[in-house]
């Protein structure tokens, strides 16, 4: 199965890729300009923090991720599995 951290060290390859030394920076800024897009009033100061924090531990909400993946030209499709528990 792949983890949440499998995933954010994806986007961190694919972003070193497309922006090199400057992919942090890079991601924050394009992050920060889609939330804009879908109505929230935010800065880079603020998210950078947040970003750091998902890549360093491995984790980090779907929506978080979706947006990162987007940030790079990526879609995701996330499908849930149900489990039954008895």
């Amino acid at each position: 199965m792949i983890t949440v951290s499998d995933r954010l060290m994806q986007i961190k390859i694919l972003a070193l890729e497309q922006w090199g030394d400057k992919w942090l920076r890079e991601i924050v800024n394009a992050y920060v300009e889609r939330e804009n897009l879908e109505g929230a009033e935010t800065c880079p100061n603020a998210r950078r923090p947040m970003i750091l924090r998902a890549f360093n531990n491995g984790g980090c909400s779907v929506d978080t991720l979706t947006r990162l993946y987007e940030c790079l030209g990526c879609e995701i499709q996330i499908r849930k599995k149900n489990r039954l528990v008895s």
